[in-house]
C-alpha cells in the first residue's frame, strides 16, 4: 500500500499474477485534499476529554443561536473527546457541543458567539472546546440549558498531548 502524501496527478500501476500468468494496469490517479476540522471538547479549567458530548456545525451565528439549518449531522465524541468532520468548506464555522447530565443539568458551549476561523484549506484543522456544566442560565430554544466557554485554535502534537495525558492518569 502507498498513501500519497501531496495532491497532485500520478500514474499508478498494478500488477496481479496468477498461477501461470500475470497482468498489468497502468492509470491516472488524482489526489485532491480535504479540508477537515478536529474537535477536542474538554471540561473547562482541566485538560480532561468529555466523552459522549454531542457536536454538530453551523455556517452562521444565527443558525447557530436558534440550533437551526446546521450543516453538518451531529458527531458524539469517543471516550478521547474527540470529533472529526471532514470535506468541509475552508470557511468559518459556529460549533455547537452539548453533553446531557439530567434534566436540570448540562455540559455545554451555546451562549457566547464563538466561531473557528476560516478553516485553512486542504488540511486538518484543530480545534479545543471547553464546556462547563450548568444549572440555570439562557435556554436553548428547545429548553435545555447551556452556554459557550471557550473555543481555541489548536495542534494535532497538543491534542496529542492532551489524550496521551488523561490517557495516564
Amino acid at each position: 500500500m502507498h498513501t500519497y502524501t501531496q495532491e497532485g496527478t500520478y500514474q499508478v500501476s498494478m500488477t496481479a499474477t496468477g498461477y501461470e500468468s500475470y497482468e498489468t494496469f497502468t492509470d491516472a490517479v488524482t489526489i485532491s485534499g480535504s479540508t477537515d476540522l478536529d474537535i477536542l471538547v474538554m471540561y473547562v479549567g482541566s485538560e480532561d476529554p468529555v466523552s459522549n458530548c454531542d457536536v454538530q456545525l453551523y455556517g452562521n451565528e444565527t443558525d447557530w443561536q436558534n440550533l437551526t439549518n446546521p450543516v453538518s449531522d451531529i458527531l458524539t465524541t469517543g471516550t478521547d473527546g474527540l470529533v472529526y468532520f471532514s470535506d468541509l468548506y475552508p470557511i468559518e464555522y459556529y460549533i455547537d457541543a452539548y453533553r446531557f447530565v439530567s434534566d436540570t443539568s448540562y455540559y455545554s458551549n451555546f451562549y457566547q458567539g464563538y466561531a473557528t476561523l476560516p478553516l485553512d484549506e486542504n488540511q486538518i484543522n484543530y480545534y479545543n472546546i471547553y464546556v462547563e456544566l450548568l444549572y440555570n442560565t439562557k435556554k436553548r430554544h428547545d429548553g435545555k440549558i447551556a452556554i459557550v466557554k471557550r473555543i481555541e485554535k489548536s495542534t494535532k502534537d497538543d491534542h496529542d498531548r492532551i489524550i496521551q495525558a488523561f490517557e495516564e492518569k
